[in-house]
């Protein structure tokens, strides 16, 4: 197993520890590919990294910055500014545009549901509904690969899809049978 691979295995381990606030991971650990162990003293304190390293009988020294883990030319997940203690990448922002405009969509269906004094679904309410779930999904694939937020973003879009399509050819039959003017 390369050296690459070894630090790989260190990174996710303490990716995974560091999320349940473990300051401190030590033991000998099995190689994903099962040939070889990986023993580790390390300590994580404020988001730094520092520790010993033993693979193959080689002894390597660790100090670093998780932050620092991942590729210098990954700029879209690169933090951009921090607010009130949350990392804010270009993936996170796309996130929240979408949720944004998937939650303002309900503003436009209330504004068209008053003006025509009933419970409408416009146009609009579809287009924003599938712009905001196609923008969640993008963050959810590409920016925090989970697979729960994919399953649960991927079922409004269809819906979405499926009746700005209806609504789209409910208004081009009505319009050819009013002799092309557009319906009301």
């Amino acid at each position: 197993m390369s050296l690459r691979k070894t630090a790989g295995v260190v990174l996710l381990a303490l990716l995974c520890t560091s999320a349940t606030a473990v300051e401190e991971l030590k033991g000998t650990y099995q190689t994903p590919d099962g040939k070889s162990q990986v023993e580790l003293q390390l300590k994580l304190k404020a988001g730094r990294l520092t520790g010993e390293v033993r693979h193959e009988g080689e002894l390597y020294a660790v100090e670093g910055s998780l932050e620092e883990s991942r590729s210098r030319s990954d700029f879209m997940h690169s933090t951009l500014f921090r607010l009130f203690g949350i990392r804010v990448s270009i993936w996170k922002i796309i996130g929240y545009l979408g949720t944004a405009v998937f939650a303002g969509r309900w503003f436009v269906q209330m504004y068209a549901s008053r003006k025509a004094g009933k419970p409408v679904m416009n146009r609009a309410f579809w287009f924003m509904s599938l712009t905001g779930s196609l923008l969640i999904l993008s963050y959810f694939i590409f920016g925090k690969n989970d697979s729960v937020g994919v399953l649960s973003n991927l079922f409004p879009s269809t819906v979405a899809l499926y009746n700005l399509y209806l609504d789209i050819r409910y208004h081009n039959l009505a319009k050819a049978a009013n002799g092309g003017k557009a319906a009301t």
